[in-house]
């Protein structure tokens, strides 16, 4: 019985060193080089970065709302069975908020699955700390997963940065593992160099822009409570189902994606930004609230070449956690190296930043486009 029971032992200990030896060794790339940085990032986009010889680390200065890098493993793209877990150290170094944004994780694999497509993304939260910090992902748990075959892209989106808001990381690693442990057992860098005071966020409230003298255009409001005026003015839909619903009275939109939105070319129509320097924007969640709600977005262009994502051509706005109707009104002249000057030539709407997964149904009663906050803010949304 004895050597019955030895012999079982042996044999349980010898699955278990062959089950650890089979599993894929881990892919880690490590940014600790120009040379190492080079040979990962096939790209970039909002964002300066360089390696910086001194902090010894790859540093990304964001110079949009939406920074991020990609690697592309052309012929060498690993299972994404085998490695379901990615690892990404970093260090924050400036523009800490009390509130700190996410960061998010997009691939795309031999599936035929696009990036972007749900199931190929997935948000990470930030720590309002300049230490080191990790995050560690079950790409597997991500709503509707696509994270199957052969890896082919891999792209980091640092920081999702609101309007104006600009960080400065060091990016250690990015590796990819078979089992957490593993992920688990990668030691962070030392806290070598001086910390970065804490700066809390600030909010400001906008001031009122000056009055309109008596024979100015009043404000410039589209009511969207009929399907031709939907039609008229949401055009370029992305990520989302918009239109006119009967049941509601208003236009109606539900995101697809996580980065659903609609845009108005002015054309012809292309309004002075200086005497119509405010909008508001009215609306209602009737399907999805959470708590918190993530971010909405403005974003414009105007004829004097400011691009749309730009700086100065963009601003979040934050979304309370109710069902009832609630108005956002914004002085766009107020955000940092505001571009709303000229003609505004277009006008896009993100209703809302969706986490993975989430889906959000908003009914929308009115953009409007005022001469001053007095204007925009003296009829209430109680008799909707």
């Amino acid at each position: 019985m004895r050597r019955f029971l030895s012999l079982f032992m042996c044999i349980m200990v010898m699955a278990v060193m062959f089950a650890v030896a089979c599993h894929a060794a881990p892919v880690i790339f490590r940014f600790d080089s120009k040379e190492a940085c080079n040979a990962f990032i096939s790209g970039t986009n909002g964002m300066e970065g360089v390696f910086d010889q001194e902090l010894g680390y790859y540093k990304m200065v964001n110079t949009i709302h939406d920074p991020s890098i990609s690697h592309s493993f052309k012929t060498s793209g690993f299972n994404t069975s085998d490695l379901p877990f990615v690892r990404c150290s970093f260090r924050i170094i400036s523009g800490l908020k009390s509130e700190m944004p996410k960061g998010q994780f997009f691939f795309a694999t031999n599936n035929g699955i696009g990036m972007g497509n749900p199931g190929t993304y997935t948000m990470f939260p930030l720590e309002n700390t300049t230490n080191w910090q990790e995050v560690i992902v079950d790409m597997r748990t991500i709503k509707d997963s696509a994270w199957n075959g052969n890896i082919l892209t891999f792209r980091y989106d640092p920081v999702q940065a609101a309007e104006g808001d600009v960080y400065t990381i060091l990016l250690e690693s990015i590796g990819f593992f078979a089992t957490e442990e593993e992920a688990k057992s990668q030691k962070l860098p030392e806290n070598t160099f001086a910390n970065v005071p804490v700066i809390p966020e600030t909010i400001v409230t906008p001031e009122a822009a000056p009055e309109t003298e008596e024979g100015d255009a009043g404000p410039m409001i589209f009511t969207f409570n009929s399907e031709d005026i939907c039609k008229s003015f949401v055009k370029a839909v992305t990520n989302m189902e918009a239109g006119f619903d009967d049941s509601y009275g208003f236009l109606k939109v539900t995101n697809k994606n996580h980065d659903p939105n609609f845009t108005h070319p002015f054309k012809d129509e292309a309004f002075d930004a200086a005497k119509y320097p405010v909008v508001r924007y009215r609306f209602k969640i009737v399907g999805g609230l959470s708590d918190p709600m993530p971010v909405g977005q403005f974003f414009f262009t105007n004829d004097a070449g400011a691009k749309m994502g730009e700086a100065g051509t963009f601003a979040n706005f934050k979304i309370k956690s109710t069902s009832d109707w609630q108005d956002i009104v914004m002085d766009m002249t107020k955000i940092s190296s505001s571009a709303w000057k000229g003609k505004i030539t277009s006008f896009r709407v993100d209703p809302v930043q969706a986490t993975d997964g989430a889906v959000y149904t908003i009914l929308i009663e009115s953009i409007g486009f005022f001469p001053d906050m007095k204007s925009a803010t003296e009829d209430g949304t109680s008799d909707l």
